[in-house]
C-alpha cells in the first residue's frame, strides 16, 4: 500500500517526489518480490501445486522440493523421448522413460535414512544356522529413494490425503510406511497364503461348489476388447504383436520334441511352453474366465462382475503416436465409465463387487489430467474407478483397491501332472551358477544399480576363471534374447540365486520367470514384490527371497556375490523347496481349457482372493448402512 506522504516510505512516496525518489518507487515492488522469494526459499514456502514447482538444479534442497510436490502425484513421471522408449522396449524393456532431475514435479519423497541404515548381515560361525537374509520387520525398510519414478504417495479418490498439507520428511515416513503395511495386510487378510494348505483347491469337488462363486461377464461393445486386439499389427511400430496374442493370449507354442534336444532338455513337459508376452494378461484372464464353471448369464445371480476391457492395449496403441492428445488417450476409458454407469448392477453396489484386469503397470493409467506429458491414460484417477478392484501386474502401493497379480510367464500347464513334471525336472537340475542376472544396464537412470551388479558379476567370473561352475553369469537381454523361454529358463534352472533389480518400474517379469525356474530371487527394492502380490506370494519374504538394500550396492559398500556366498546351503535348499513345491504352482497361468484338480494356478488364486475380498467389503458396507440408517442390507 502506498502512503501519501512527502517523505519516502518503504514502497511509495509523494507524487511530487524528485526523480531519484520516483525511481525508487518504481523498483520497490521488484525488490519486495525478490525479498519475498528469498524468504520463501529459506522457509520452504513453496507453491503447493505440484506442476508449478521446478526442482531442477537444486541438489541442496532436492529433498524439501520433492516433499512439497508429493500431493496429487498419481503417476510415475515419464519424460524421455518416445524414441528412447521405443528403443528400450525393442530391447526387452517396458519402455517407461528415464527420470531426469528437472522432471521431479510428480515425485513423492520417502526418507532414505531407515533404508540405508539396514546393513547386510554378517554371517560367521554358528550364526549361519540362524541366518535370516531379511530384516525382521519390513516396515523398517519401506523407504525409497526420492528420485525414482514410482515413489508416489498419491491417493486419487482419497480426499483425506489430497486435502492435507505436504508432509515433512519424518511425517512421510510414519504415514507412508505404516499405511503401505496396513494396506498390504488388509489385502492379504481375506486370503492368507499360510492357510492355503487348509483350504480345498478351487477346482476340487469340495472347493468347486458354485454357491457364492458365480461370475457375470459384461457384454461390452467390441471396441473395448476385440477391436483393440485386432489392432495387434499396429500396437507397436517396430513389432507385430499378433503372434504374441494368438492362442488365447499365450502366443506361439514352442516345439519341444525330441528332435529339438535343447528345448526338450530345458522345457519340460512338451506342449505347455509358449512365447507369451508380458502384456498378455488381459487376454489370458478373459479367455480363461470363459471356461470358468460357475459363469452365469443372469446378473442378479452373480457374486462378482468382470469388465472385459483391454485397457493395456488401449494405452499401448497411443504410446508411440506423435501429437496425441489427452482426449484421445482418455476417450475409450471415459466411454467405458459412462457405459458402466448405465448398468443397474454397477449402481446397486457402487462397483464394490466389480473387477477390472489391466495388463500393464498401474502408472500407465494414472496420468494427471493437468500434466503436459502424454504417456498413458488417467483412467484409474477417475472417481468412478475407485471402488472396483483392479488386478494389475504392478499395483500402486498406496491404493487399497489395486491388487498385484503375477506377470504372465512362458509356462501354461494343462493338468496337474504338467506342473508335477516341471517340479520334478527343476528340482533335480544342477545349479552351476551361484547367482545370475538377465537384463541390460540402465546408464541413463541415475538411481539404477544394474551397472553395478553387472560389474560385480563380470568381476566374479574373471576371478573364477573359465570354469563352468562360475560364481555369477550375466546374460545380456539385447536383441530380444530374453523374450525366448529357451535362453531365460536355461539360465534360471541352473542358478541358485537370480538378481532382480528394478528396471523401468519396481517390478519385473523376470522375478516370476526365476521363481518358475526354482531360482531364489535377490531383490533390492521392497516394492518389487513384497508390497505387490498379497495373494500369490507369502507374507514372509525370507522364505523365498533375499533382500539387499540398493543403497549399499550403489555406494560400493556391498558386494552381492560375496553376501550370497554366506548363505548356508541348507538355507538355500529350504528356500528353493518352498519356491518349487509351494509357491510356483500359484504363479503360472494354466491354459484356458486346463483341467486342474488339486492345484490352484495364478488365475484360481486370484478368483479366490476376489470372492473373499468382495464378500468382506460388501459385509462391511452393509454394516455401515445398517449403523447409519438402522436397516439391513442384502449382500447377496
Amino acid at each position: 500500500m502506498i502512503r501519501k506522504s512527502k517523505t519516502l516510505c518503504i514502497c511509495g512516496g509523494h507524487r511530487s517526489s524528485p526523480a531519484p525518489a520516483r525511481l525508487f518507487i518504481f523498483f520497490c515492488p521488484v525488490f519486495a518480490t525478490v525479498f519475498f522469494c528469498l524468504w520463501a526459499a529459506c522457509n520452504s514456502v513453496l507453491p503447493t501445486t505440484p506442476h508449478r514447482v521446478d526442482c531442477s538444479g537444486r541438489n541442496d534442497i532436492d529433498a524439501a522440493c520433492n516433499a512439497i510436490v508429493r500431493i496429487n502425484a498419481g503417476i510415475a513421471p515419464h519424460t524421455a523421448a518416445r524414441t528412447q522408449r521405443a528403443s528400450t522396449i525393442a530391447n526387452g524393456g517396458s519402455g517407461l522413460p528415464t527420470l531426469k532431475l528437472k522432471d521431479r514435479q510428480h515425485i513423492s519423497l520417502l526418507p532414505s535414512k531407515p533404508f540405508s541404515s539396514v546393513k547386510p548381515v554378517e554371517v560367521t560361525g554358528d550364526a549361519r544356522q540362524n541366518y535370516n537374509p531379511h530384516p525382521q520387520n519390513l516396515s523398517t525398510v519401506t523407504t525409497l529413494s526420492s528420485s525414482s519414478p514410482w515413489r508416489n504417495d498419491a491417493q486419487k479418490g482419497a480426499s483425506n490425503i489430497q486435502s492435507r498439507r505436504p508432509p515433512t520428511q519424518d511425517e512421510t515416513y510414519v504415514d507412508s510406511s505404516e499405511e503401505v503395511d496396513r494396506i498390504i495386510r488388509d489385502l492379504r487378510r481375506p486370503l492368507s497364503m499360510e492357510k492355503k494348505s487348509e483350504i480345498a483347491p478351487f477346482n476340487s469337488k469340495a472347493g468347486m461348489d458354485c454357491k457364492g462363486k458365480h461370475i457375470f461377464i459384461y457384454d461390452l461393445p467390441s471396441k473395448f476388447n476385440l477391436d483393440l486386439l485386432d489392432r495387434c499389427l499396429k500396437l507397436l511400430p517396430w513389432q507385430n504383436m499378433c503372434e504374441f496374442f494368438s492362442n488365447s493370449g499365450m502366443g506361439r507354442i514352442l516345439a519341444t520334441s525330441q528332435t529339438d534336444k535343447t528345448s526338450s532338455r530345458i522345457l519340460v513337459p512338451s506342449g505347455v511352453w509358449y512365447e507369451t508376452h508380458q502384456y498378455a494378461l488381459e487376454v489370458l484372464f478373459h479367455e480363461r474366465l470363459k471356461h470358468y464353471k460357475c459363469l452365469t448369464t443372469s446378473p442378479e445371480l452373480a457374486n462378482l462382475y468382470y469388465i472385459p476391457y483391454y485397457g493395456g492395449m488401449d494405452v499401448l496403441r497411443w504410446l508411440f503416436v506423435q501429437n496425441v492428445s489427452s482426449a484421445q488417450l482418455d476417450e475409450l476409458g471415459l466411454e467405458l465409465i459412462r457405459w458402466l454407469e448405465r448398468q443397474p448392477t454397477w449402481r446397486r453396489k457402487e462397483g464394490l463387487d466389480h473387477v477390472l484386469v489391466l495388463g500393464k503397470v498401474t502408472w500407465d493409467f494414472r496420468r494427471l489430467p493437468s500434466t503436459r506429458t502424454m504417456w498413458g491414460s488417467s483412467l484409474l484417477l477417475q472417481d468412478e474407478m475407485q471402488n472396483l478392484t483392479k488386478l494389475l501386474i504392478e499395483r500402486q502401493p498406496w491404493h487399497e483397491n489395486d491388487v498385484g497379480v503375477p506377470h504372465p510367464t512362458f509356462f501354461h500347464p494343462r493338468h496337474d501332472k504338467d506342473i508335477r513334471a516341471w517340479q520334478d525336472h527343476i528340482g533335480k537340475e544342477k545349479r552351476n551358477h551361484l547367482v545370475s542376472f538377465a537384463g541390460q544396464p540402465r546408464p541413463q537412470q541415475r538411481e539404477s544399480i544394474r551397472s553395478h551388479l553387472i560389474r560385480q558379476c563380470m568381476s566374479s567370473v574373471e576371478m573364477i576363471g573359465s570354469s563352468s561352475d562360475s560364481a555369477c553369469h550375466f546374460m545380456d537381454c539385447g536383441r530380444d534374447r530374453c523374450l525366448h523361454p529357451n535362453t531365460t529358463m536355461n539360465l534360471f534352472i541352473h542358478s541358485e540365486f537370480c538378481m532382480q533389480p528394478p528396471g523401468d518400474s519396481p517390478t519385473r517379469r523376470s522375478i516370476f520367470d526365476s521363481l518358475i525356474g526354482g531360482c531364489i530371487p535377490v531383490l533390492f527394492d521392497p516394492y518389487s514384490a513384497y508390497y505387490q502380490y498379497p495373494w500369490h506370494l507369502p507374507s514372509k519374504p525370507e522364505s523365498y527371497s533375499v533382500y539387499i538394500p540398493a543403497e549399499g550396492v550403489r555406494n560400493g559398500k556391498v558386494n552381492v556375490i560375496n553376501e550370497l556366498r554366506k548363505i548356508p546351503v541348507s538355507v538355500r535348499q529350504k528356500m528353493r523347496h518352498r519356491i518349487i513345491y509351494d509357491i510356483m504352482p500359484g504363479l503360472v497361468y494354466a491354459r484356458p481349457d486346463a483341467r486342474l484338480k488339486k492345484i490352484d494356478d495364478a488365475f484360481l488364486v486370484s478368483l479366490r482372493g476376489l470372492f473373499a475380498r468382495a464378500s468382506e467389503r460388501l459385509m462391511r458396507r452393509g454394516q455401515v448402512l445398517k449403523d447409519r440408517e438402522g436397516i439391513g442390507y442384502d449382500t447377496a
